[in-house]
């Protein structure tokens, strides 16, 4: 269980400060554990909460900002972890643990709307046990055939949008061609009669002549 001494860096030195709030404020990596599962309940969540003891953790010595308990699969969905944390919301996809970045964030490849039953698009971090669907574990193998599956998926969208732009440039070309071409052609024989026409003119004024 972890405690804090309200005041302990009002008292001290600053020297001393810096070495008792690593200890008396720790970070998130620092309290997150794996376990084997986690809460399922309203209850069970509430005496996992009280077992870890967040609400007397502080953040740092110069801010409190109360850590509240939260329990969440990792990055590969293969293991679940428990650690004190700032209540986030999150915004439409299922809660995830970032070891690595040291934070709590989305899960983009578990959106609320295409789970089994769904969460919701903005629901509290600290409130994920209402959600066991975000909690169903996966091989790391099936997580990276699905991320390889995305990006494919990705990649065929894009080449089949380009090659419709290519196919809709082709056409466009094609209708130019053509277009001028039919300018063209009304051009010459616009001209072509135009000098036919003159001809006759000619013509009947030069027989006027003649008869007068």
């Amino acid at each position: 269980m972890l405690k804090v001494k309200p005041f302990c860096c009002l008292l001290i030195p600053f020297y001393e400060m810096q070495v008792l709030c690593v200890i008396n404020c720790p970070s998130i990596q620092q309290t997150a554990r794996p376990v084997n599962e986690c809460p399922k309940s309203e209850v069970a969540w509430k005496e996992a909460a009280a077992r870890m003891n967040c609400e007397h953790i502080m953040q740092n010595c110069s801010q409190q900002r109360q850590y509240e308990y939260h329990c969440a699969l990792n990055i590969f969905l293969n293991e679940s972890w428990e650690l004190c944390s700032i209540m986030k919301y999150m915004l439409g996809y299922c809660m995830e643990y970032n070891e690595e970045g040291k934070r709590i964030q989305n899960n983009y490849h578990r959106k609320c709307l295409d789970l089994n039953p769904p969460c919701p698009t903005r629901y509290k971090s600290t409130e994920t046990y209402k959600y066991q669907s975000c909690y169903k574990k996966v091989k790391e193998n099936d997580l990276l055939s699905s991320k390889l599956s995305e990006t494919t998926l990705r990649l065929d969208n894009t080449t089949s949008s380009t090659n419709d732009k290519n196919h809709n440039g082709e056409m466009q070309s094609d209708w130019i061609i053509v277009v001028m071409s039919s300018i063209v052609i009304f051009g010459t024989l616009a001209v072509v009669g135009y000098i036919i026409w003159r001809k006759k003119l000619n013509r009947l004024k030069k027989m006027r002549i003649l008869y007068h």
